[in-house]
C-alpha cells in the first residue's frame, strides 16, 4: 500500500513477413534521409563554391577598375590641356592638375564649383547659353574660344571642346570638356590686327 506501480509494454512482431517488412521500411527510411542529407550538403557546397567564385570575380573586376582609373588619372594629369567633367547641374565633378593650374587654384578648390564661375564676365552669358544647349538642348558637342578668369583675377583665353557623356539609357551623365590655353595666339592675333589698323 502506498507504492506507485507502473509498467511498460511493447510488442515484437514474431511473424516473419511483418518483421522483415518493418526492417526494410526502417532501412528504406534511413537511406532516404541519408540521401536527402547528402543532396543537401552537395547543394550547400555547390552554392558556396558558386558564391566564392562570384566574390573572386568581383574582387578581380574591382581591382581591374581601380588600376584602370589610376591609369586614366595618370594620362589626364600628363595632358597639357585642362580636362573637366561637368555635371548636369553645371558643377565641375572632376578636373585634372592642368585645369587647376590654368584656373590658378588647387584641385580641391576647383571640384564642386560651377563651370560658368570660371568664365570671364564678358563671356559669361554666351558661355552659359552654350553650356545649357549641351546639357539640356540636345547639342552633342561644342567647340568655342572662351575667355576665362583665374583665381587671382587675371584672365586667359582657352579653346573649349566639349562632348556629352551619356548613360546607357541615353540620359546625360556629364559633359566632358577639354580646355587648351590659346592666350599667346590670341594676343598675337590682336597685335597683328592693331598693326594692320595703323
Amino acid at each position: 500500500v502506498g507504492d506507485i506501480r507502473g509498467g511498460i509494454s511493447f510488442t515484437i512482431p514474431l511473424n516473419q513477413d511483418s518483421f522483415l517488412t518493418s526492417g526494410i521500411h526502417n532501412v528504406t527510411t534511413t537511406t532516404g534521409i541519408g540521401v536527402i542529407w547528402v543532396l543537401g550538403l552537395m547543394t550547400i557546397l555547390l552554392v558556396g563554391r558558386s558564391n566564392l567564385n562570384r566574390l573572386q570575380e568581383r574582387g578581380r573586376a574591382e581591382t581591374a577598375l581601380r588600376e584602370s582609373e589610376g591609369q586614366l588619372r595618370t594620362i589626364f594629369d600628363a595632358s597639357e590641356a585642362g580636362i573637366i567633367l561637368v555635371s548636369p547641374q553645371g558643377t565641375i565633378r572632376y578636373a585634372n592638375n592642368r585645369m587647376a593650374e590654368m584656373f590658378g587654384t588647387t584641385l580641391q578648390e576647383v571640384v564642386g564649383t560651377h563651370y560658368t564661375g570660371h568664365i570671364h564676365e564678358s563671356e559669361k552669358q554666351a558661355g552659359g547659353e552654350r553650356l545649357h544647349q549641351v546639357l539640356y538642348g540636345g547639342l552633342e558637342t561644342v567647340s568655342s574660344e572662351r575667355r576665362y578668369i583665374r583665381a587671382d583675377g587675371t584672365d586667359f583665353w582657352g579653346h573649349f571642346s566639349g562632348k556629352r557623356l551619356n548613360n546607357a539609357d541615353g540620359s546625360l551623365n556629364a559633359l566632358v570638356g577639354v580646355i587648351t590655353d590659346i592666350t599667346e595666339r590670341k594676343v598675337s592675333e590682336e597685335e597683328n590686327a592693331r598693326l594692320q589698323a595703323e
